[in-house]
């Protein structure tokens, strides 16, 4: 089942059998289910499990799961994909960067379906992969977090660069400034 973040969602289970089967709704992950007043739970009973303001981490996959104490139970996996357009955190928008060091930028995105996610400088080119630049993306389900490291710094890499995600409901950019950190040698007389 696809939604849209921020709706409402109904998954529907039903089984018969002799006696009365009952039915329990649990994250195949094992993962505790949030309800919308802000309550975890292990698992909701009956054949109407309803979700209002669907967010991403209601996204997977749910089994329904049906019993009546005489084995075995049956159980039907149900997948929630939640999309949502891109968001971008960026924890340091301002960084100090002596020339010559190695430096790491770093933005954190999240998006569904999966963003194109890349680079640019000052004037939105974006960042060449490759020679000095070697951008790095480590995704997991919806979450990517994404570094650009710059092996050796030069006068040419200080000023402004962007972090940005893209998918088909839109997109977002973080920015990082990276300034020229002088290094001050104090003489003792």
């Amino acid at each position: 089942m696809v939604v849209r973040e921020g709706s409402n969602v109904t998954l529907r289970c039903a089984a018969t059998g002799s006696p009365e089967p009952s039915i329990a709704w649990r994250r195949e992950d094992g993962q505790l289910i949030l309800l919308g007043n802000g309550q975890k739970v292990t698992s909701v009973k009956g054949p109407n499990f309803n979700i209002t303001k669907v967010n991403r981490v209601h996204m997977g996959s749910y089994l329904c799961i049906a019993s009546n104490n005489v084995p075995p139970s049956v159980s039907k996996r149900i997948t929630l994909i939640v999309h949502f357009p891109p968001m971008i955190w960026v924890q340091n928008q301002l960084v100090g960067a002596q020339e010559g060091q190695q430096l790491t930028l770093e933005c954190h995105s999240e998006a569904y379906p999966k963003s194109i996610n890349y680079w640019t400088r000052d004037k939105d080119e974006i960042v060449p992969q490759g020679g000095k630049y070697e951008p790095v993306l480590l995704d997991n389900a919806y979450k990517v977090q994404m570094k650009l490291t710059i092996s050796s710094v030069s006068p040419s890499d200080f000023g402004s660069y962007k972090c940005v995600s893209r998918n088909s409901l839109g997109d977002t950019d973080g920015s990082i400034n990276v300034y020229r950190k002088y290094q001050f040698i104090s003489e003792l007389i």
